[in-house]
């Protein structure tokens, strides 16, 4: 009898089996015969690491020989592989959750290997903007040689919506900005900003006309969108004071002056008219 034993061979996690120039050793065939032979084998592309069956198969009718058949080994080993945690950010004060981890890999088999976790070491909330935390990468697959590449998760400023309260001004007077409260959208926890502000109204402008109330303010933490407030000039009181007349029953009316004007600003004049409703003859 004659033993034909197929050659083992190996192949790395995940390629396909190709046996087109396999061989085989011998311990009997007669110089210058030939034995075509095929294999089959247990293993399917994609099947996990270790070892499976390699069995040879004669193709056709040898009389002259009678063959023992003997198996080899087809060895899966494991696939270099690398994942990468992509860097990420997070908005101050925001919970950990609203941030999705993801990962980049270069020579898997598939997309989304089994095992793969990510995870954010040492994560603190609320962390001001600019700290930086690692993003790390593990996987349970036992199918590759693993290279992690870790990422960073960088903590960025949160947007902060700051809007001027409104306000009225006498004509004539100074604005006092002092009473004006701003309405803020986007602080966190216990903190504050100190907000100041400006306006483009100037002492003289017209009663019934609007200005703007421009908010001012910094935090290190936010990105702050001012939204401006209207500030509006209202009419200011004047007061006409005649004074004093007489007249005898029948006369006509004399003539009527003014004592003084009161509440005038800016050297301003008053366009008044002087009536009375005084008939000559009726008592």
């Amino acid at each position: 009898a004659v033993t034909l034993t197929a050659d083992d061979k190996t192949i790395t996690y995940g390629d396909a089996v190709n046996f087109n120039a396999h061989t085989y050793t011998h311990n009997g065939i007669v110089s210058g015969d030939t034995v075509d032979v095929t294999y089959t084998t247990d293993y399917t592309t994609g099947a996990n690491v270790g070892t499976y069956t390699i069995t040879p198969v004669p193709n056709g009718t040898y009389n002259n020989y009678d063959f023992t058949l003997e198996n080899g080994t087809l060895t899966v080993v494991k696939r270099d592989a690398t994942i990468t945690a992509e860097d990420k950010t997070i908005v101050y004060g925001a919970d950990l959750d609203t941030v999705t981890l993801t990962y980049a890999q270069e020579n898997l088999v598939a997309s989304a290997p089994s095992g793969v976790t990510l995870e954010v070491v040492d994560f603190v909330e609320s962390s001001v903007p600019g700290t930086t935390f690692t993003v790390k990468a593990t996987s349970s697959n036992e199918n590759y040689n693993f290279t992690f590449v870790d990422g960073t998760l960088t903590v960025v400023k949160k947007d902060l919506t700051v809007t001027a309260g409104n306000a009225t001004v006498v004509y004539g007077s100074e604005a006092d900005l002092s009473a004006v409260t701003p309405n803020v959208v986007g602080l966190v926890g216990e903190d504050t900003i100190d907000v100041t502000y400006t306006t483009d109204y100037e002492v003289g402008d017209g009663a019934g006309k609007s200005f703007n109330i421009m908010p001012a303010g910094a935090h290190d933490y936010y990105n702050i969108t001012f939204v401006n407030g209207v500030l509006t000039v209202l009419q200011k009181d004047a007061n006409v004071t005649l004074n004093d007349a007489s007249v005898t029953y029948g006369d006509q009316l004399p003539t009527l002056t003014v004592k003084e004007v009161t509440g005038t600003v800016l050297g301003d004049s008053l366009d008044y008219e002087i009536s009375v409703d005084y008939e000559a003859g009726v008592t």
